[in-house]
């Protein structure tokens, strides 16, 4: 019995030595990631993982406590971004073809450009898709409380040809609702070298 007595102490010492070189003790407003180990190149490089039909976009969330709400934080990032991109790379497009039928660019209304971008994104990911996910969990001493919540970064691949189906689409529409006839012959004979053109890499 006395052994056991003087014994249980030092039992006690021991679990209290283990227990301190185990944990982590984080300062005030630090944080310590606990699981997803080390972020794959495409984080910071995406466009080595475009292909010849595919382009390549890094998605990254915001802070969720639910892993859930960060995956569907980082693809619309990502999907915002290749829309973006899209939008940039159709006017140019546009803007060639204007040049090839000798056609002012005013014949495409920005408003439209514009307002298609817009629902775009709206629909959330409606063109490409996710290729890969990596998932992160974090720890953060906030307020004197230990907060863990998910960071998610994903590639996301968006096909090379949606500039030049994003701008034969708003081709079409605004053809269809120009008054003035001069104006739709140019946008017709703009659609046609649109639909001729081959798709780029951008």
């Amino acid at each position: 019995m006395r052994l056991a007595t003087r014994a249980l102490p030092l039992l006690l010492a021991a679990i209290m030595l283990i227990g301190c070189a185990g944990g982590r003790k984080l300062m005030e407003g630090q944080r310590t990631q606990v699981a997803g180990g080390e972020r794959p190149a495409w984080v910071d490089n995406p466009q080595k993982e475009s292909t010849k039909e595919l382009k390549a976009f890094a998605g990254l969330s915001r802070q969720f406590a639910m892993e859930s709400d960060a995956r569907t934080d980082a693809r619309m990032n990502a999907y915002i971004q290749a829309i973006d991109a899209v939008g940039l790379q159709g006017k140019r497009m546009f803007d060639q073809v204007a040049s090839l039928v000798g056609a002012s660019t005013d014949i495409l209304n920005p408003g439209v450009v514009q307002d298609e971008m817009t629902r775009l994104k709206g629909q959330g990911v409606a063109m490409g898709e996710v290729q890969e996910w990596h998932v992160e969990q974090w720890e953060m001493l906030e307020n004197g409380a230990l907060r863990r919540y998910f960071v998610v970064q994903c590639l996301f691949l968006m096909p090379k040809d949606a500039p030049k189906q994003f701008m034969e689409n708003l081709l079409k529409a605004q053809a269809a609702s120009e008054v003035d006839a001069q104006v739709r012959v140019n946008i017709n004979r703009a659609l046609e070298k649109m639909e001729e053109m081959q798709s780029t890499d951008w």
